[in-house]
């Protein structure tokens, strides 16, 4: 009964982890497509300012 209460607590514990650790990783692949679309805009927003 303890034990079994311990792997429960175990595995609530471990599926928030995986949940925490998708969440990065969606959040850094954002991050990641924000920082390769900034040069973009920017070189777009010079090309415009240059006209």
């Amino acid at each position: 009964m303890d034990n079994q209460m311990h792997y429960k607590n175990l595995d609530r514990k471990h599926v928030i982890l995986i949940n925490w650790s998708t969440l990065n990783a969606a959040g850094m692949h954002f991050h990641l497509k924000l920082l390769m679309a900034i040069p973009f805009y920017f070189t777009h927003i010079l090309h415009f300012a240059s006209w």
